[in-house]
């Protein structure tokens, strides 16, 4: 997947080690002077890798993507719901959440605090002869202050290797090409696939090669996504 390993991410069960002396050096070169807005400056030039699995932010704060735990629940909701200035996202989740559906659900964590969250989602792809083992990706979220820094893609990222890990064949995603093509989605390779959604912002990838080549199939998304028409 061309495009979308700008950072190589891990799993990361707790806070990494600090960062070495040179990389904190480095860091405080790109620290705003104070007074400084730094919303008003492009975080991407703010924000410096540690390690594998965490990134280090202007004001020197560990950020990390992880799974979810019960205790983000609040955070993810009122985080998706800001972010799409509405609480529909955040009901898709929950319900979602509360039906089983959910495959993954990752979050980017730093100092405790929940700046995006990305979750993927069981969506079987009917085909006649055999049924390929797929998943929905939505929503994809991302706090307005750490937007254009990676995180966006480092989420769909890890989320992709992980549900190729856990068996997944295919994802399936319903958003805008233009930036989901970074990680190799393909109007192309969702369009033999029948869906309610089936339109140019339906995309697909495969995990494994091939498995969607000349397909003609179905999906059903789960009643939880009703709520978003």
């Amino acid at each position: 997947m061309r495009g979308c390993n700008r950072f190589r991410w891990q799993l990361s069960p707790s806070l990494p080690l600090q960062p070495s002396r040179k990389r904190r050096r480095r860091a405080a070169l790109l620290t705003p002077s104070h007074g400084t807005n730094s919303r008003n400056l492009d975080t991407r030039k703010h924000l410096q890798r540690v390690r594998r699995g965490a990134l280090l932010t202007a004001d020197h704060r560990i950020l990390i993507v992880r799974l979810e735990t019960e205790a983000d629940i609040a955070a993810i909701g009122e985080l998706v719901a800001d972010v799409f200035r509405s609480p529909a996202e955040a009901r898709l989740i929950d319900r979602l959440r509360d039906e089983g559906h959910i495959l993954v659900s990752l979050v980017a964590d730093t100092d405790h605090r929940i700046v995006g969250n990305v979750v993927f989602s069981h969506l079987p792809i009917f085909m006649e002869d055999r049924t390929i083992e797929a998943a929905a990706l939505a929503p994809l979220a991302v706090h307005l202050d750490y937007r254009r820094s990676g995180i966006g893609a480092a989420l769909v990222s890890e989320g992709l290797r992980i549900c190729r890990q856990r068996g997944k064949d295919a994802v399936i995603i319903l958003g805008d090409p233009r930036y989901y093509t970074r990680f190799g989605f393909s109007p192309e390779l969702a369009a033999g696939i029948a869906s309610k959604y089936s339109s140019p912002s339906l995309m697909a990838i495969e995990l494994t090669p091939h498995v969607l080549r000349n397909a003609r199939a179905s999906v059903k998304y789960p009643n939880a996504f009703d709520d978003l028409e």
